[in-house]
């Protein structure tokens, strides 16, 4: 949706079928990853937020000015 940041999808691992979880309020996330049971995305505009993976909305936990994030990963130990 314009102006409201990308929306998040869930995808059933076994039908491949998409269901719309909501709108995140970010622009252009561009990493997510999975750890210590929380969902995070990264932003090309330096953002780290958390995503609640029911509504879609985040919580910004730290801004790097001047970086750009554009992929994530994580551990399987987390």
């Amino acid at each position: 949706i314009q102006g409201e940041g990308v929306g998040l999808i869930q995808i059933d691992g076994t039908t491949g079928s998409g269901q719309s979880v909501g709108v995140t309020g970010e622009d252009e996330i561009w990493g997510l990853t999975a750890a210590f049971g929380r969902l995070y995305g990264l932003t090309s505009g330096g953002r780290v937020v958390e995503i609640d993976p029911f509504t879609g909305a985040t919580t910004l936990i730290h801004s790097y000015p001047g970086v750009s994030f554009y992929g994530a990963a994580s551990t399987p130990a987390r």
